[in-house]
Parts: structure tokens; sequence; C-alpha cells
């Protein structure tokens, strides 16, 4: 057996440490980045803070480490983060946000209604179990009129679409080191998503859609590529050729 695998699996053991399986999934693997001092890496995330404005009060939901969060200081009052694992919350709270650990899956988010400003998660939604009651969570914290920022891997992207025709179910889960990858078949991807289906979840919380980005797409270092890509239309682009997909809306 692999000894990365096998030092992973040993950290995942029913019936030890956090109650869940997801608990333990997740606190396994920010364990292992916290040893390799493993800097995690988002797509989009440049694009997150210039959309994302200013406001009384932020909530991220996953918020990790809190990188976007540290990028962000000083446009929001209170920065609230909320995520599975204790070991990403100790990385989270070095960046200032009042940080609480919540398992999607089975708890509500612990803030009252129409209480923050703007509200971001990246690359968590397609983790859970069932994306709908999670996202309808977000909308119920989220003021009338508030910004809502949500990101997911895009399942159109022509190299997953490749693999389909290939005979080969596309594993979406981007960068993340090979040896936290071995924890799972697509290191927790539960749910696949297009930009439509993005913007129909949010549109059924009662979220009006005002932005759709691809993510993730790096320019191409052939000059003939360059020049052949800038023909197709921006539509296109961001459907087929963008390995991430973001939606921003406000509530209401």
């Amino acid at each position: 057996m692999d000894p990365a695998k096998a030092q992973i699996d040993s950290e995942i053991q029913p019936g030890t440490g956090p109650e869940t399986f997801e608990e333990q999934f997740y606190e396994a693997a920010w364990q292992k980045m916290k040893r390799d001092n493993y800097l995690s890496h988002t797509a989009g995330l440049d694009v997150a803070v210039e959309l994302i404005g200013s406001g009384e009060r932020l909530l991220d939901v996953g918020c990790g480490r809190g990188e976007f969060d540290e990028k962000v200081q000083g446009r929001f009052q209170e920065m609230h983060g909320v995520d599975i694992s204790a070991t990403a919350l100790e990385f989270a709270r070095k960046v200032g946000l009042i940080a609480q650990q919540v398992n999607l899956n089975t708890d509500p988010l612990p803030y009252p209604d129409n209480h923050f400003d703007s509200l971001i998660s990246l690359d968590v939604i397609e983790h859970v179990l069932d994306p709908l009651p999670v996202a309808r969570e977000m909308a119920r914290v989220l003021k009338p009129g508030g910004r809502i920022l949500l990101q997911s891997h895009n399942i159109r992207y022509w190299r997953h679409i490749w693999a389909i025709i290939r005979g080969r179910f596309p594993l979406t889960v981007g960068r993340a080191p090979d040896d936290l990858q071995l924890q799972s078949y697509n290191y927790g991807h539960l749910s696949n998503f297009t930009f439509s289906d993005l913007e129909d979840l949010l549109r059924r919380c009662g979220i009006q859609v005002t932005h759709k980005i691809g993510t993730g797409r790096k320019p191409p270092k052939r000059l003939t590529t360059r020049l052949k890509e800038g023909l197709l239309p921006e539509g296109f682009k961001r459907e087929f050729l963008s390995p991430g997909l973001m939606v921003a809306g406000a509530n209401g």
C-alpha cells in the first residue's frame, strides 16, 4: 500500500475523533496540509475579491484557512467564517475571522435571519450531501439585497467532456496534492454543476443572478492557439474552456 494512503487511512477510523465520517475525512486532510505547510489554491480568488464589495458583515461558508478573507480585510466591520475542520479554523482565526465549526450536512448556519451583507462560498457546494438546503441556509442569513458568490467546478469543461467520450468519468478535484486525493475517489466531490445548474440552485432560493464567470482558465502558451481562442465567443469560452464556474447574485 502507498505509505501516504496508509497514513491518511490510519487517521480516518470509525469511532475515533470527530463524530461523522465527513468530519474525520476533512480533518485528516487539513492535518496533512498543516504538517506539510500546504497552501490551498482557489481558482477565481481575485475575481471574488473584486466582486464581493464591502459592508458591515461578511460570512465565508467553508472558509478553510481564510485565504479569501485575508485579501478583503478592512472592507467589512466583521468577518465570520464556518468550516467543518477545527484545524482549518485555527488558520482562519489567525487572519481575523470570527470562526465556528459547522457541518453543513447536519447543522444550520448559527446566525439569525438577514444578518450578513455579503456571503461567499468557494469550492464548497460540491462537497455537501444535498446542495439545496445548504443554499437555502445561505439565503436565509443574507440580508435583502445582500451579495452572494458561489464557486464550483464546471462539469461542462472540455476536458471533462473528453473524459466521458473516452469512457471515463471525469475527476474534478483539480489541484489538491496527490496524497490528499488518495483519501477518496474524487476528494469528496459529490455533486457536479454547469452554469445553468448553479444559477437554478440560487434562483430556487430567491437569489437574483447578476454575474456568471468562468474561472481557472490559463492563457494558452502558443500564440496560434491564443489567436484561435480570440475568435471564439466569450460565452463559449466561459462554458467549455473554464474548469471552474462562479455565479454571483443578490438576495431577493
